[in-house]
């Protein structure tokens, strides 16, 4: 299915059940880009802080995570690249009813930062 290809300044959203911080550590590609904004290719990785869950109470979570291109037809440096809607589940550590605990929650980019270029 053909996606918008995410680019610099793309947003990546939690899932219903959580709020919070999401920081992109990854850097775009230097090589392609769209509407001047450099395309990512390969992964996206990232941090979460203040994760809230309402389903499991949780409060004040943390975690890393990395999200894999799913693309399987255009490449940025030899690498497919990434599109609006790819996703991954990471594992939160914080505190649950006042005591350390973990809780899922899924990433997914929901902004690919331009609207012009898709890809399969």
């Amino acid at each position: 299915m053909s996606e918008l290809i995410a680019v610099q300044g793309c947003v990546l959203s939690f899932d219903a059940l959580n709020t919070g911080t999401i920081s992109i550590t990854s850097t775009p590609s230097l090589k392609n880009f769209i509407s001047n904004n450099a395309v990512y290719s390969g992964s996206i990785v990232f941090t979460v802080a203040g994760v809230t869950n309402t389903s499991v109470g949780g409060t004040a979570g943390t975690g890393t995570g990395t999200i894999t291109a799913t693309a399987t037809k255009t490449l940025d440096n030899n690498q497919p690249v990434m599109r609006l809607n790819d996703s991954v589940t990471i594992l939160v550590t914080g505190t649950i009813s006042g005591s350390p605990g973990t809780w899922n929650t899924t990433i997914t980019i929901t902004n690919a930062g331009q609207v012009k270029v898709t890809s399969n």
